[in-house]
């Protein structure tokens, strides 16, 4: 656990900033710039990067659709480079009203889009040659897809500080969010199990309570039996129960066993 501190991207910059060594002497470990639709983000945290000396510096959060997935690594390594190795990529898809109606930009795809800005990004730190064939982005643009036909496989002339430099994926799913704050695969397992084992339970009890209502009308349908009949009931519990692990296990076990960053940016 980390104490951080966002800026707000509407107040006075300045005076936050003078003040930005006494809250690192305090202990305040990350500072986080938003962007929205105000002054850019990056800007604000090279000036933070000469003014502080161990504070890590967050962009809080840079919208995917404004920048090129290489354009963010560069960025990010450019402002990892000057800071000594203390940037924290955040990107996020932000929404249709900033992206269509301030930028201009087509609002589509946005998870899908996260998942190859983040594998791109990865590719430049490591100065990989960008060769890359996603569904939303093709490096280098080849005539098939739009482009003259002439772009290089290049990688970034400089080599990064870090090839790891940290990302943050702005999302909301449960599971993506427990795991990126440090819930275990046994916590998220028992998590998976335990929707689908409450869900059953709440079946079964309104199952059994539908049966003794129904009492009179399901007798004359039934034969050998009667609805109340304890092993009938007992049985359909246990098959209900059974039939429920298996099919809460299969996804509970694939939870576990998925990464954060892709439970964060899956579709």
């Amino acid at each position: 656990m980390k104490l951080g501190m966002p800026i707000n991207y509407a107040g006075d910059f300045r005076e936050t900033i003078n003040n930005l060594a006494d809250f690192e002497a305090a202990g305040v470990q990350r500072i986080a710039v938003p962007e929205a639709y105000s002054f850019d983000a990056v800007s604000q945290l090279g000036y933070i990067a000469a003014k502080t000396e161990t504070m890590e510096l967050q962009t809080a959060i840079l919208p995917m659709y404004s920048r090129t997935p290489t354009n963010l690594a560069m960025t990010a390594a450019g402002l990892d480079y000057i800071s000594g190795g203390r940037a924290v990529l955040g990107i996020g898809a932000s929404g249709p009203q900033v992206i269509e109606g301030f930028h201009g930009v087509k609002y589509d795809y946005p998870l899908g889009r996260a998942r190859e800005h983040a594998e791109i990004c990865r590719m430049v730190w490591r100065r990989e040659k960008l060769n890359y064939q996603g569904k939303h982005y093709t490096l280098p643009l080849d005539e098939e897809h739009g482009g003259s036909g002439l772009g290089k496989s290049l990688k970034i002339i400089n080599h990064p500080v870090r090839d790891n430099i940290p990302l943050l994926l702005a999302a909301i799913g449960e599971l993506g969010i427990r795991m990126a704050l440090g819930a275990d695969r046994r916590r998220v397992r028992s998590l998976v199990l335990g929707q689908g084992i409450r869900l059953a339970l709440l079946g079964a009890f309104l199952g059994v309570l539908g049966a003794f209502a129904t009492t009179r009308v399901l007798t004359s349908l039934l034969y050998g039996t009667s609805p109340a009949d304890p092993l009938a009931i007992g049985a359909a519990i246990l098959l209900l129960g059974g039939v429920t692990l298996v099919a809460s296990w299969l996804p509970a076990r694939r939870a576990a066993a998925t990464d954060p960053a892709v439970v964060l940016r899956t579709e």
